[in-house]
């Protein structure tokens, strides 16, 4: 090969090299610019906005009236809370061609539950992570049970990993060191045996930033005591105290 030859191949590689990384920094941005967030405060702060929900579908209630957008999600609790619907219901009904995604999402939030608004808020984009954090002897029993799902889950540390259509799920026995802002939920199936006022410490010594946070007391559940939604209200008083 000449050198007006080799010089042209080397040009042409700087090429495209530099348009594939422009398109990545174009993705990434679009990604960011699509994130919605209100108001960032830090979990140690005395005035959180701390909403008490009775039932997990009014948690997803609450993330879509406040139109929260490709977010981290935080949840503490016994369950993942991921029970996928069937791919397909959505289209049972559709008459018309061609069939549009968006079909999907009435459909799916039609039979919004216990098992799977988690899921959901994958599915309809409210978020693109959920770090889900398991009271120990929980975790316990679900690392048992990803032993067993070989490629499914990767570990990294102390969490686990996997990937759901291009979205990150995370299991994990103690909470992340996120910088981003994310979006906090507390269940009451957390605290079978968590003391309330060790939580509250631990939960202000964890440096999330947080906009949103809900306690639920998963009314809508029937794995959850009356005990563990007592120890969540305690959770509630400690959080709303200003002193």
């Amino acid at each position: 090969m000449n050198i007006r030859g080799e010089r042209f191949r080397l040009a042409s590689s700087a090429t495209i090299l530099l348009m594939f990384v422009i398109s990545l920094l174009a993705v990434n941005r679009a990604g960011v610019a699509a994130r919605v967030y209100h108001t960032t405060h830090g979990i140690s702060e005395r005035e959180l906005p701390v909403a008490l929900v009775r039932r997990t579908t009014d948690v997803y209630a609450y993330w879509k009236e406040k139109g929260v957008k490709n977010r981290i999600v935080v949840h503490l609790g016994r369950f993942l809370h991921f029970v996928e619907l069937d791919p397909y219901q959505g289209y049972k009904t559709v008459r018309k061609f061609p069939l549009r995604a968006e079909s999907l999402l009435p459909e799916y939030e039609a039979k919004l539950s216990y098992l799977n608004f988690l899921w959901a808020a994958i599915e309809t984009d409210i978020a693109r992570e959920v770090y889900n954090v398991l009271p120990p002897a929980a975790f316990r029993e679900k690392v048992a049970e990803i032993a067993q799902a070989e490629g499914v889950w990767r570990r990294s540390g102390g969490t686990y990993m996997t990937q759901y259509y291009g979205s990150l799920r995370v299991i994990a026995g103690d909470l992340p060191r996120e910088r981003e802002p994310v979006l906090l939920n507390v269940d009451a199936s957390f605290f079978a045996t968590t003391d309330p006022e060790r939580f509250v410490t631990e939960l202000r010594g964890s440096g999330l930033s947080v906009d949103i946070v809900t306690l639920c007391l998963s009314e809508d559940s029937p794995d959850v005591t009356p005990a563990e939604r007592e120890r969540l209200l305690k959770v509630a008083d400690l959080l709303n105290r200003r002193d």
